[in-house]
């Protein structure tokens, strides 16, 4: 997640989202990484106008936790 987020402040959006992916798509990775990594992708996908696959990535976090705040 963290090298997520310092390609992300890079400039690399594409590698953010592939680092993101891959922890969300990792077998056996905890409950509230999961969520971290499929909030990440859905924030940086709406910035980046795919709205369809920020909505998906969204639908995924709150699967896995419908109680999140705002």
């Amino acid at each position: 997640l963290n090298l997520g987020s310092l390609m992300e402040r890079r400039g690399d959006r594409e590698g953010a989202l592939a680092q993101w992916r891959q922890v969300a798509d990792e077998p056996g990775t905890a409950p509230d990484l999961l969520v971290h990594a499929w909030n990440n992708l859905g924030r940086l996908l709406e910035t980046m106008r795919r709205f369809p696959e920020s909505e998906d990535s969204l639908k995924a976090s709150l699967r896995i936790n419908p109680r999140q705040p705002d």
